[in-house]
């Protein structure tokens, strides 16, 4: 018995030695396999890294001007001025007006994804409330966003008399989120 449990000990050290001689590195297929399984998620990550960037910033650049917007009605109520926003295919722009009808405009915002539809003068007045229109529930303005082959939670912006929504468009409707 003790001769047996001897036999097996030399075969294996026999075998982890062949083994240790044999795997001392990668073999040049498993190297090329290994690179190409990489390369091939590398480029999914991409396209898809590429589609989420595009979605973020079209979302950020809408939330970032109904922001601004609703800053300009603000402070149009807290300074006593009338506010004018003017949105042009690519740029927009705000300007307050004092008591003596002398405008001072911000710096201009660009626009990376241009505005398709809704271009013009907004007007809001020394109460917040966007001149135009008869009633408070009817959509003054509808601004609708051209954001290329993304697809964005947000592409258009409404507004009404006393609110802006921010929305996704399905067909010709802005529906708010």
């Amino acid at each position: 018995m003790y001769e047996n449990d001897k036999g097996e000990q030399r075969m294996m050290k026999a075998v982890l030695k062949s083994k240790s001689v044999h795997d001392q590195g990668f073999s040049l297929l498993e190297l090329l396999v290994v690179i190409s399984i990489i390369s091939t998620l590398f480029a999914i990550a991409g396209i898809y890294g590429k589609q989420y960037v595009d979605r973020y910033n079209a979302e950020s650049q809408i939330r970032k001007m109904h922001s601004d917007l609703l800053q300009a009605r603000v402070q149009a109520m807290e300074k006593n001025m009338l506010s004018t926003v003017v949105v042009n295919t690519g740029s927009y722009k705000i300007g307050f007006t004092d008591d003596n009808g002398v405008t001072t405009w911000q710096p201009l915002n660009t626009l990376k994804y241009t505005v398709s539809s809704g271009t013009g003068t907004i007007t809001m007045d020394q109460k917040g409330i966007i001149s135009a229109g008869t009633t408070t529930e009817s959509i003054l303005t509808l601004i609708k966003f051209y954001t290329g082959s993304g697809t964005p939670e947000y592409d258009c912006m409404q507004l009404y008399a006393t609110r802006i929504n921010i929305g996704r468009m399905n067909g010709t409707n802005c529906d708010p989120r």
